[in-house]
């Protein structure tokens, strides 16, 4: 077996200290997250059921998460979070910075646990509709594009053909 290093002391007391600060903040990160998720519901005038945080369960659905294993270091402007609500699909909205979030997946960001964010939300839905919408409108300009290229290719194909062979393939 090999020897494994001693620790040092004021590593452990700084790692008592840290769960310490953060027992005692965690309740106020857990409300906090529901103020946001149940005003977000509000904003689209959906109905609120439930939520947790995304690890919930750890293997056991009944178990409840933790802010903790819901942020990631891999994804650290955005918590995780699982629920039931309505109206999710009306819950797409783009931040300040220009991100798109899915709250029907989720998803909100990390940085709303210390900033204002409620004019931001409510924007940032206007924002996604847009956004759709111009998307959609763009789609059915190419649409109307391509049918009218494909009428005067058609057209110009028909030009080219005789009377006989017109009528061959049951053209007028």
């Amino acid at each position: 077996m090999n020897k494994v290093a001693m620790l040092q002391e004021a590593d452990i007391c700084n790692v008592i200290k840290a769960f310490e600060h953060y027992s005692a903040i965690s309740s106020t990160i857990t409300d906090r997250v529901d103020y946001i998720i149940r005003f977000c519901v509000e904003a689209v005038k959906g109905k609120f059921s439930w939520w947790d945080w995304q690890n919930g369960g750890d293997g056991d659905d009944r178990a409840p998460g933790d802010f903790m294993h819901s942020y990631s270091k891999h994804t650290p402007d955005t918590i995780t979070i699982t629920g039931e609500w309505t109206n999710g699909s009306k819950m797409t909205f783009i931040d300040k910075n220009g991100d798109e979030f899915e709250l029907e997946w989720g998803e909100i960001p990390t940085r709303w646990l210390y900033e204002e964010f409620e004019e931001e939300f409510k924007n940032g839905l206007k924002l996604y509709e847009e956004k759709k919408q111009a998307k959609t409108a763009k789609r059915k300009e190419m649409d109307t594009k391509q049918k009218e290229e494909r009428k005067g290719l058609i057209a110009a194909a028909r030009s080219k053909l005789t009377k006989e062979e017109r009528k061959a393939l049951g053209l007028k």
